[in-house]
């Protein structure tokens, strides 16, 4: 046993020994072949401000960010979920990411001037871009076929932070009764046949899908605020071009026709869809909508004169038509 203890000492001793001659050469070697990289972080903030169709946009942006590092290797993308309150809690905290994905409503300060190759005038201010939309939604009016009344009741989905009734004032459409509810409790009151006419998103056309429930659906072209905008906050100047060229590679062919995996639209490519009543929203232009930039107070100063235009104050809808673009 002693002799087995002393062989085997004299192999540690022997194995350390040639470790501290002969290996530290190896590892250098093996820096040399596989050096190290400090790798720059970029905070990207995802906001949802209206319901998607299917899918995470958080999931989306982190895909798309993978696919970008592995052509700009320096640096890796951290996406932050974020509701509207906590990104603006994060705000007055001090607190902003170097981009920031959000619709229109949040208060955003000192967005910068970004380069990117597009053709929507969404996002500018004068002739600069100030923001650009990567993924859109759209209103829709669904008529249930199988429904027999002689009244047109409509029931209009409202969403938390978009603008449906202005939509729905804007459409110009006449019904015989409307009533304006949360967007769970319109969609159920319609799937269960208790209104004919449901004013909506794309969102209610993948919550129908599984209903069986024969369907006719109009695009809504008169106003759409369901964008999906990236605007750029950082001031370093070598993180500001990673920035512009994360938001064109997200304006590429490729990332945007892959939006249908959300459900969502684009303004820049046809995103192909074989739901015809989905296709519809796609090939729906609109006519107006609301800055990304208009801020919180003055897109609550539309839904107020929205109400008040329903409640029969003509005057507010011309309110309403001059804080649109």
């Amino acid at each position: 046993m002693k002799i087995f203890r002393g062989i085997l000492c004299a192999l540690l001793v022997s194995c350390v020994a040639f470790t501290f001659i002969f290996g530290y050469k190896k590892i250098s070697e093996q820096k040399l072949k596989n050096p190290i990289v400090n790798k720059s972080v970029l905070t990207l903030w995802q906001i949802d401000s209206f319901e998607g169709g299917t899918g995470s946009r958080k999931q989306f942006l982190l895909k798309a960010s993978r696919e970008f590092e592995r052509v700009n290797k320096d640096y890796l993308i951290m996406v932050v979920e974020h509701t509207v309150s906590s990104a603006e809690t994060a705000f007055k905290e001090g607190n902003k990411p170097d981009m920031i994905s959000y619709g229109a409503g949040l208060n955003i300060s000192n967005p910068t001037q970004m380069k990117v190759n597009t053709n929507s005038e969404l996002g500018l201010i004068g002739k600069k871009h100030y923001a650009v939309c990567w993924a859109r939604g759209g209103y829709v009016m669904i008529r249930n076929v199988n429904m027999q009344s002689s009244k047109d009741c409509v029931v209009v989905s409202v969403g938390a932070n978009n603008l449906s009734k202005t939509a729905y004032l804007l459409s110009g459409i006449k019904s015989d009764e409307v009533e304006f509810l949360q967007a769970n409790e319109a969609f159920q009151l319609f799937a269960n046949g208790k209104a004919k006419y449901l004013f909506g998103t794309q969102r209610d056309l993948f919550r129908l899908k599984n209903r069986n429930m024969q369907i006719e659906v109009e695009g809504i072209e008169q106003f759409n605020d369901l964008m999906q905008y990236l605007s750029i906050l950082t001031l370093d100047t070598s993180k500001h071009s990673v920035c512009e060229s994360f938001a064109n590679f997200l304006l590429s062919e490729k990332v945007q026709k892959s939006l249908s995996s959300l459900g969502l639209f684009s303004v820049e490519y046809q995103v192909e869809y074989s739901d015809d009543n989905l296709a519809k929203i796609q090939n729906t232009s609109f006519l107006h909508t609301v800055s990304p930039l208009i801020g919180k107070k003055n897109l609550e100063s539309i839904s107020h004169f929205a109400n008040m235009a329903i409640n029969g104050d003509a005057n507010s809808l011309n309110k309403i038509k001059n804080m649109i673009i």
